[in-house]
């Protein structure tokens, strides 16, 4: 009977223990997804305004073109697509590093959920 006792009170704080490290885990996740979601709302700002300069530069490109000679206007609207292609290509890799945070968090998560699982076996 005293070793019951004592086995159940060693239990105790070994099962608050890990209820304390999932909580943990869980506001982790937590963490992850709202920097997801600051993510992707930052990445929806970046592409309205990639977009919105891409715009403003074709309309740049369209005026000058009148005014300048073809070859400038030419040269003016590469550098000015480039520098779009830059922007695209760092949304596209904000994309990706967002699309691997949340596949993380998912699996943090079914590993909380595994974890939580087999403690109240």
């Amino acid at each position: 009977m005293d070793t019951e006792l004592n086995t159940s009170a060693q239990k105790g704080p070994l099962f608050e223990e890990l209820e304390s490290i999932v909580s943990i885990k869980q506001a982790e996740a937590k963490l992850f997804q709202t920097r997801a979601d600051d993510a992707r709302r930052e990445a929806e700002g970046l592409k309205r305004i990639a977009m919105a300069k891409n715009e403003k530069i074709e309309e740049e490109f369209r005026s000058r073109i009148a005014k300048l000679r073809l070859v400038e206007a030419e040269e003016m609207h590469s550098k000015k697509l480039e520098e779009v292609q830059a922007l695209d290509r760092a949304h596209r890799e904000y994309s990706n590093m967002k699309m691997r945070m949340q596949a993380d968090i998912k699996d943090l998560l079914l590993k909380m959920e595994a974890t939580k699982r087999n403690l109240s076996l």
